[in-house]
């Protein structure tokens, strides 16, 4: 699912601090670990405010299960 890096099947504060370890802004490659390559949501190899932008659709709160089409 996307924006669920720990695949508890609900995107919540535990994604995002996985996501926040993975932003380092606009043309500043991500670190190519498999949490990074998935924070990119735009697969621009970096990680930056357009992939928050699809993360925060994504976000579905902790116990709430997230939409599979958030990102699109």
């Amino acid at each position: 699912m996307p924006g669920d890096f720990d695949h508890d099947c609900d995107v919540d504060a535990a994604d995002f601090a996985a996501f926040q370890a993975c932003a380092r802004g606009p043309a500043v490659p991500h670190d190519g670990s498999p949490t990074c390559q998935d924070s990119d949501f735009d697969d621009d190899e970096d990680v930056d405010v357009t992939d928050f932008g699809a993360f925060q659709r994504c976000w579905s709160g902790e116990d709430h299960p997230v939409d599979p089409n958030c990102a699109n």
